[in-house]
């Protein structure tokens, strides 16, 4: 789990160090390592437990993203724009 852990945080980092804001990829980041750090350290964690947890973290993203298009299918930053 530190190594999954470790290996996430590194990426993101990489990855993010020159976007400003806040992307859905970070967002999906940052859940997914708090998601992580609540499983329990003190016992061994199988790998299918990380891989169901990240697998319900990204359909719920995804849903999320998909409703948040359907009720707001203008970005605010769009409006403001015109």
């Amino acid at each position: 789990m530190s190594l999954a852990l470790f290996l996430l945080l590194f990426t993101a980092g990489f990855l993010t160090a020159r976007i400003a804001g806040i992307t859905f990829w970070m967002e999906f980041t940052f859940l997914t390592i708090s998601q992580l750090v609540a499983l329990n350290p003190q016992n061994p964690v199988p790998s299918q437990t990380i891989i169901d947890a990240f697998l319900g973290m990204m359909f719920g993203m995804w849903i999320a993203a998909a409703l948040s298009r359907l009720l707001w299918p203008v970005l605010a930053a769009k409006i403001a724009a015109r």
